[in-house]
């Protein structure tokens, strides 16, 4: 079969246009004919939109160099300055700015400028100068504690922190992804809430595993009060189980440093309990393992599930922790003095990953 041209191809999409197929039946029906040759959605969608605006020529000679002067110099640094003056800025913005059509916008940005539009990184917070040498000072000061992670001193380390667990969450996206065959309907599903009921548990764990896992039973709050006669307690009645038949020394104790945690009354528990305390920078959930690997790793396998009972929740959440191998138990503290050489190499600001 012959080589179409742009032209041609432009005239079936205004064929298909004209007869009120949606840009999806138009690339399904151009496919079957044309197979890998077949314009790719994205180019369909811009000829839409000329179309949908009254501009029908899809002849390029006839424009008489229309498309040079519109991807020029001096719009090509027009579109630029926009750019720099508002990152959010769409299409649509550009077009009526400049009076030229979509195409041409979308050369003016991917084929000479090279830009792409990407969704803004979320951070905790917004890190102040002596927050972020806080941040590497500490990061500096742990790997110097840890030998860069390959002490055998990590194995003494007891980390943990609080998390809300809901009787139902929404599944992430990835979750809902499927498979489907040419010419198959996108599936459809009905969008539910997270639920309010819901139940917080503390969780404490070491290289080996789960240490111990304390539900919050007689409130929603976690205060001081609770943590040092209730919570650290079983933590520590646990340790002194375990330590017989492991090779732990003095425990470690790592938290994060939120109000209850560096509460007046818990610093003189802590002191008093024969533990080392290793304290952690404010604002770093980035250098927590509670908050960067295990609570993600298993509530992503909670997501969709529906509990109705509180035993049911505890039971689904003790059973997938259960179910993480010894050696991703590792990995979590392996990629915790990772992200601690990361941060230092940020100066401090916030990473997206490892």
């Amino acid at each position: 079969m012959s080589e179409w041209s742009n032209d041609e191809l432009r005239v079936v999409m205004r064929y298909n246009f004209l007869r009120k197929l949606s840009i999806d039946e138009c690339v399904s029906e151009m496919k079957t004919v044309l197979g890998e040759k077949c314009p790719h959605r994205t180019t369909v969608y811009r000829w839409y939109r000329e179309f949908e605006r009254g501009n029908f020529n899809v002849n390029d000679a006839a424009r008489s160099g229309r498309p040079v002067e519109a991807t020029s110099s001096e719009n090509v640094a027009k579109v630029e300055k926009l750019l720099k003056e508002d990152r959010r800025i769409t299409y649509s913005q550009i077009e009526e700015a400049l009076q030229i059509s979509a195409p041409s916008v979308h050369k003016i940005l991917h084929d000479i400028l090279r830009v792409k539009k990407v969704c803004t990184l979320w951070v905790p917070h917004d890190l102040k100068p002596e927050q972020k040498d806080t941040r590497v000072k500490w990061c500096k000061k742990m790997l110097q504690m840890y030998e860069n992670g390959t002490s055998n001193n990590i194995n003494n380390i007891v980390t943990g922190d609080e998390t809300w667990l809901y009787y139902f969450d929404l599944p992430s996206k990835n979750k809902n992804k499927v498979w489907l065959f040419e010419n198959e309907q996108t599936p459809v599903q009905v969008r539910k809430s997270r639920s309010v009921k819901k139940k917080m548990i503390a969780v404490f764990f070491t290289r080996r595993g789960i240490l111990e896992r304390v539900l919050l039973e007689s409130q929603r709050t976690v205060t001081a009060s609770w943590y040092i006669n209730e919570c650290l307690p079983k933590v520590f009645q646990r340790l002194q189980e375990i330590r017989p038949n492991s090779r732990m020394d003095t425990p470690h104790f790592h938290h994060d440093n939120a109000p209850a945690h560096r509460a007046r009354d818990t610093v003189e528990f802590l002191n008093s309990s024969g533990v080392r305390v290793l304290d952690h920078p404010a604002y770093s959930p980035d250098l927590a393992p509670c908050d960067f690997a295990l609570f993600p790793i298993i509530k992503d396998q909670l997501k969709g599930r529906k509990f109705q009972i509180e035993v049911e929740l505890l039971s689904a959440w003790d059973q997938a922790c259960s179910e993480l191998s010894e050696e991703k138990w590792k990995d979590i503290f392996n990629d915790w003095f990772l992200r601690m050489t990361k941060c230092i190499n940020c100066n401090g600001n916030y990473f997206e990953r490892v």
